[in-house]
């Protein structure tokens, strides 16, 4: 059984999955439960699309779905569903880093092209019968990134311009009995896929070959479903990026001192605001005049602010400099320096 499904479809990709299934007897529409309905245990669906971009990018969108353990349909109540976007939207985003990555979005550079957002007329595909029939689930949770393949652990260089891409499924990782049901791998700009092998090589084939220009895995089980899609690329601009990469930002809003006496120990509180596009863990340090450094990692979404509290010992009388700092990882975002009074 999946837990979640991702998707990434260029418009031209999409019609002809639906060009496909044109000529298929629609499906029983799957049954709707009311609010008062809802299971206590549901599935998300999740559909995953890759578009290779000629520079060496990899543009991953990832849809979501919710359905009961039997497959109804869970859409019209989704909302009653998520406890918490943001929370939705950095899960999302690590599991589509992880597809190129070893475990951790630190582990290479990406952009996020649009947020996580509903799409009430995207569809998602799920095979409820396990029969080998992907019926079409209408309403979507979404988001988009793009994945800098040259910061990509999983990428290596064969000859000028031709790259091997290994995109992995982060679910089987996980948990070996479960998988993600619908890949799509598509190209375009002057990509050209030299050759493909997926891991083990006994998974399931694509329905579909590089003459159509993308590859389409429908996976029913975990025994059929590759636990990795090794591709060979031709990129005609590798690395020559056209993205705006993301800024990281951070600003010591304020540092609150107090009054202190000798040999009594006090607090700092320092306020710091994540200014920039990235999400993160930020390092603060505050140095005093015994020149010992205290630091202390928060974690700190776009836009927000928030305080820490060091401990203060004051051992002599006078004016002491405090030096407070902030950093991404080893770079040095906002100082501040200031006295404080010690009687």
């Amino acid at each position: 059984m999946l837990s979640r499904i991702y998707t990434k479809p260029l418009i031209m990709v999409f019609l002809l999955m639906l060009l496909g299934c044109l000529g298929q007897p629609s499906p029983p529409k799957p049954a709707t439960p009311t609010p008062e309905e809802i299971p206590v245990n549901y599935v998300i669906l999740l559909n995953v699309f890759v578009y290779f971009e000629p520079e060496g990018v990899a543009v991953v969108e990832m849809r979501q779905h919710p359905v009961s353990s039997i497959g109804e349909d869970l859409w019209p109540v989704q909302a009653l569903l998520i406890e918490n976007l943001s929370l939705m939207e950095d899960e999302l985003i690590l599991e589509s880093c992880s597809l190129f990555s070893v475990s951790k979005i630190e582990n290479l550079t990406y952009i996020v092209l649009e947020g996580l957002h509903v799409e009430n007329e995207t569809t998602t595909y799920y095979d409820k019968d396990g029969d080998g029939v992907f019926d079409p689930y209408r309403g979507a949770w979404v988001t988009k990134i793009a994945v800098l393949l040259d910061k990509a652990p999983y990428t290596s260089m064969r000859t000028s311009n031709i790259y091997e891409v290994l995109i992995t499924d982060f679910y089987t990782k996980q948990n070996p009995v479960s998988w993600i049901d619908l890949v799509n791998i598509s190209w375009g700009g002057g990509v050209k896929l030299l050759g493909y092998s997926v891991i083990p090589e006994n998974s399931g084939k694509p329905r579909t070959n590089a003459l159509d220009e993308y590859l389409l895995w429908e996976n029913s089980n975990s025994l059929e479903a590759p636990d990795g899609y090794l591709l060979e690329l031709w990129f005609p601009r590798f690395a020559k990026y056209t993205y705006r990469l993301r800024e990281v930002g951070a600003e010591i809003l304020g540092v609150e001192t107090g009054f202190f006496s000798v040999g009594e120990r006090g607090e700092l509180t320092v306020k710091v605001k994540n200014t920039g596009e990235v999400s993160g863990d930020f390092i603060v340090t505050v140095k005093g005049a015994s020149k010992s450094v205290q630091a202390r990692v928060i974690y700190l979404r776009t836009s927000e602010a928030s305080s820490l509290v060091f401990p203060f010992l004051a051992e002599e009388k006078g004016a002491k400099e405090i030096e407070v700092k902030v950093y991404y990882e080893n770079q040095l975002l906002d100082l501040k320096k200031l006295f404080v009074r010690v009687s």
